[in-house]
């Protein structure tokens, strides 16, 4: 098997009895803004006040974009450099009133203090899935090596701690159950982190199965059987479809297209949404997953694009819900231009 960053260069808990629910029909979900966003390269977005959302580009960095004002250009930000080697691009982004955080998928994580002229701090993590921020706290999944270099010392795929002081405070909170079926499924964009405005978080680690909700004391109070959610979750590979899937951009793509996916996680209020990605053959939809008390809620989304590399970013006010509509082709002939769609989605 090819080590994890070769792979990425080239690219007491509750179980829950789980319910499924059908939407409300009285649940507005006409979207407010959808429009194409003049963005080369977006990967992620984040909601910046009432009027804004910000939306990274992989090479250039972060750009506030005006929701109201379509004429408007993308203000990129510009204390954050552009990408200029590995570990350097924007693959994810989070922040809070705090502090803000950047990551590539491998070995580069970044962030700094939303502050004038505030520093980049940089700390080298080998496999970075997804990141989250919450005041001064960062909440992260992938894969992390040791001071002595060994990859999955510490049998987690899950980490939280805080930036002002740096990877040293990083506590693990979810063990892996087979570190290869992560390191087969880097780079696939099937993990998930989110915080909850109450401190709690919930944890979608992608590659292997379950939901997991903590509350703000870092405790884990639920899992959910993705399975039963209806997400397939299956990175058991053998060496040869690793060595493939991991180099062939169009075979993975293909992979992901046959199955249901988690595509990310949002809160509303202080209740878990998995937003979840089906491609039929022909069109790619999406739908929420409401993950409230003892059951779930499934919510279709009026979200659907005719390309097959299609996938969403997406995050939560308590009024509205902002999705990144992004083709995982983008650069390539044919490929579908980003959408910013806004769904009023109030919180109960």
């Amino acid at each position: 098997m090819r080590p994890l960053g070769a792979v990425l260069l080239l690219s007491g808990a509750i179980a829950c009895a789980v319910v499924p629910v059908t939407p409300e029909p009285s649940r507005e979900t006409a979207a407010v803004v959808d429009r194409v966003l003049p963005i080369d390269l977006p990967t992620d977005i984040r909601w910046d006040g009432e009027s804004h959302v910000v939306v990274t580009d992989r090479r250039k960095g972060p750009a506030r974009v005006s929701i109201a004002d379509v004429d408007a250009p993308p203000t990129w930000l510009t204390e954050w450099p552009a990408a200029t080697e590995p570990g350097s691009h924007y693959v994810h982004f989070a922040m809070s009133p705090v502090f803000a955080a950047a990551a590539d998928l491998a070995f580069g994580l970044r962030w700094r203090e939303q502050r004038p002229n505030a520093p980049v701090a940089r700390e080298i993590f080998e496999y970075i899935a997804d990141i989250d921020v919450r005041n001064d706290q960062l909440l992260i999944t992938g894969l992390r090596r040791n001071l002595g270099g060994i990859l999955g010392a510490d049998d987690s795929t899950a980490w939280i701690g805080t930036l002002r002081g740096g990877e040293a405070t990083f506590r693990p909170l979810l063990p892996f159950r087979r570190m290869r079926d992560v390191e087969n499924c880097a780079g696939f964009g099937l993990a998930a982190v989110r915080f909850l405005p109450d401190g709690g978080f919930a944890i979608a680690p992608g590659a292997e199965p379950g939901v997991y909700v903590y509350d703000a004391n870092q405790r884990l109070q639920r899992t959910w059987d993705t399975q039963t959610l209806g997400v397939e979750v299956d990175c058991h590979f053998s060496r040869e479809q690793s060595a493939v899937l991991s180099t062939d951009a169009d075979a993975r793509q293909a992979w992901l297209n046959r199955r249901r996916i988690i595509d990310d996680l949002i809160a509303i209020g202080d209740v878990p949404y998995l937003v979840v990605r089906a491609h039929d053959g022909t069109t790619t939809r999406w739908e929420l997953i409401e993950l409230r008390g003892e059951q779930h809620v499934v919510h279709p989304l009026p979200l659907v694009s005719a390309s097959a590399s299609a996938h969403v970013a997406a995050d939560a006010d308590r009024q509205r819900i902002a999705f990144l509509i992004h083709d995982r082709a983008a650069g390539r002939d044919g490929a579908a231009a980003p959408r910013l769609v806004i769904l009023p989605w109030p919180a109960r």
